[in-house]
């Protein structure tokens, strides 16, 4: 996301650069383009809604929360777990969401934020969720033991 904004900012100051030859517009509509795919890439929620501990739904799209592994709706546990979520869905006043490109199940993958508050660490510590260190791929949840069962699908490839 960053780097996305940095390439902009530096295509933005190449067309100021180049503003006296044709190479002009290829550095505006590449900034444009640029910072259009950086926008996509973030949602700011509108209407929010939590689907279980580990999946939430913002405006119209569906989340799968990244690298996090909370307990089946159906079980008493992941009933818990979603109360939890919407206890601190409630109590936030923004929320963020940034998206990876990747899907699963007909939801989107990402991380999002309450309040600069990572949900996948805030639920990993207040509602008994596990790292699920085979989608946690930068490592972000590396810091929390894996203190109760995890699915075969977080164990390994």
């Amino acid at each position: 996301m960053i780097a996305f904004m940095i390439l902009s900012v530096v295509l933005a100051f190449a067309s100021i650069i180049f503003t006296t030859s044709r190479w002009y517009w290829v550095f505006v509509i590449s900034s444009i383009c640029m910072m259009l795919l950086a926008s996509a890439m973030i949602l700011s929620a509108g209407e929010t809604r939590v689907i279980d501990g580990d999946t939430v739904m913002v405006d119209d799209t569906r989340i799968r929360l990244k690298g996090l592994s909370c307990a089946e709706l159906k079980t008493p546990l992941g009933q818990s777990q979603k109360l939890i979520l919407i206890t601190h869905f409630n109590s936030a006043s923004r929320i963020n969401c940034t998206l990876t490109g990747e899907k699963t199940y007909n939801r989107e993958v990402g991380w999002c934020s309450l309040d600069d508050t990572d949900i996948g660490a805030l639920m990993i510590e207040t509602a008994g969720c596990q790292p699920c260190r085979r989608y946690d791929s930068d490592g972000r949840y590396s810091r929390f033991p894996i203190t109760g069962a995890v699915p075969k699908y977080c164990k390994g490839k």
